[in-house]
């Protein structure tokens, strides 16, 4: 792996990702009552951290996979995710297609059921990015040394 990938960009998104899960939390605990916007908001604002996150996260993978193991063209993303999987980025497969199909419900998200399953599917996700951010890094790591 002649090149490097920087993945600072993806770790400045996933801070980013974790200050509006960590509102979402607190303003879950409080009487919604009062604050039935402010919670509308904050749930919005993680489902576009969620998006952009999760694109940015897609775009780091086929940089690293174009990198570590050659072209990657006309990839879809269920082959981009298995060849992620097969280089030990990720480790489970079948999540990562689950939040692309939520990714995919976003634009189409009008009714609040749908908006709630995106809700918690994003919450779970930002585990699944921090265990793909810290495999990069070893992988960065081996190949530095």
């Amino acid at each position: 792996m002649d090149k490097k990938i920087d993945i600072d960009t993806l770790i400045d998104a996933s801070v980013s990702f974790s200050n509006a899960l960590k509102t979402a939390k607190v303003l879950e605990s409080e009487d919604f009552s009062k604050i039935f916007y402010m919670k509308e908001t904050v749930r919005a604002s993680v489902i576009h951290h969620f998006e952009f996150t999760y694109e940015l996260a897609l775009k780091t993978m086929k940089s690293f996979i174009e990198i570590a193991d050659g072209k990657i063209e006309n990839l879809s993303n269920a082959q981009l995710l298995k060849k992620a999987k097969k280089l030990r980025v990720i480790k489970d497969y079948k999540k990562w297609r689950e939040f692309h199909q939520i990714r995919n419900l976003i634009s189409l998200a009008y009714d609040h059921i749908v908006i709630d399953t995106i809700y918690e599917v994003a919450k779970e996700f930002k585990i699944y990015l921090d265990k793909f951010i810290d495999a990069l890094k070893i992988k960065i790591d081996e190949n530095t040394n």
